[in-house]
């Protein structure tokens, strides 16, 4: 049982037709109360100073300003998942400093809104982690080449033909271990393009001492502005990603190979009307087409 079930359970022992409460330990003030009239849950961060945002709603709970800060009010029925993500943010808030943990809560909360919208699921799949591991990359690519709004480019997430669309250039991302000579091509369209299109191909082993997509979550927040936070948030929750997420692979990039996907390149042709393609393409017949 976690911390704040703990919490929670023995203020319901307690409570007899009325509201009872608790600081939870930590250099954080975080309160937990417990409301026996109605049965609700209230999980709360007090501030010095009120916090200005918009009441929204995640499965489980609602989260409501006040003078004194955020609230987090359970839901009725949904009671473990409020406890799950309010252990989540009380857990994580512990490596925050004072003056960014506001921020820092909002976010988070903002990434379980976006992703209860898109999943119902808890894991990742290791393919989906593959794949996010590979457009993470590529983002971090674009910033370190000084495309300072690179996230407005990430496509991927929205199942759109390319994972990312640039002005003058497109950029489709493949995973693959060492050992698989061949890429699945998603849609017989996937390999054309009006504009310059460049198939990146990331080879990976697994690793435990390698990067997982928390990792390279983290090394992209530093780059990503703040008018864009909440992009990025609603682009990792469609991928289904969630920060405290235990089932996470490694992964040690062993190469990272562009091809230029121009006339000649090999291919299945383009027929109007024609979807639901998928096949492999073997990268030996790409040689000629490399770039990096």
């Amino acid at each position: 049982m976690s911390i704040v079930e703990q919490i929670g359970e023995s203020l319901t022992k307690q409570a007899n037709r009325e509201i009872v409460s608790k600081k939870l330990p930590g250099k954080h003030r975080f309160y937990l109360f417990y409301n026996d009239f109605n049965k609700h849950f209230i999980f709360s961060y007090h501030s010095e100073n009120p916090l200005h945002f918009n009441q929204f709603e995640c499965k489980g709970f609602l989260v409501i300003p006040s003078s004194t800060g955020i609230n987090c009010v359970s839901t009725k029925g949904f009671e473990s998942v409020f406890m799950r993500v309010m252990e989540d943010l009380y857990l994580g808030a512990k490596s925050i400093d004072s003056e960014n943990v506001e921020r820092w809560i909002m976010k988070r909360l903002k990434r379980w809104k976006s992703f209860f919208k898109h999943h119902e699921a808890e894991k990742m799949s290791k393919e989906i982690q593959m794949g996010l591991y590979g457009e993470l990359q590529t983002l971090l690519r674009l910033y370190a080449d000084g495309v300072t709004n690179a996230v407005l480019y990430w496509k991927g997430p929205e199942r759109e033909e390319h994972d990312f669309v640039l002005p003058k250039i497109r950029y489709e991302c493949k995973v693959i271990t060492t050992h698989i000579q061949a890429v699945k091509i998603h849609g017989a369209s996937q390999l054309y393009s009006d504009s310059p299109l460049i198939l990146r191909v990331y080879k990976v082993k697994h690793d435990e001492n390698g990067l997982s997509v928390h990792d390279l979550v983290s090394l992209c927040e530093p780059y990503i502005l703040f008018e864009h936070e909440e992009i990025f948030e609603e682009l990792l929750g469609k991928y289904g990603y969630i920060s405290n997420q235990n089932d996470v692979f490694k992964f040690h990039l062993h190469e990272c190979i562009d091809y230029e996907v121009r006339s000649g390149f090999p291919r299945i042709p383009f027929i109007e009307g024609v979807y639901n393609v998928e096949y492999r393409l073997k990268l030996d017949a790409c040689e000629e087409y490399r770039m990096s």
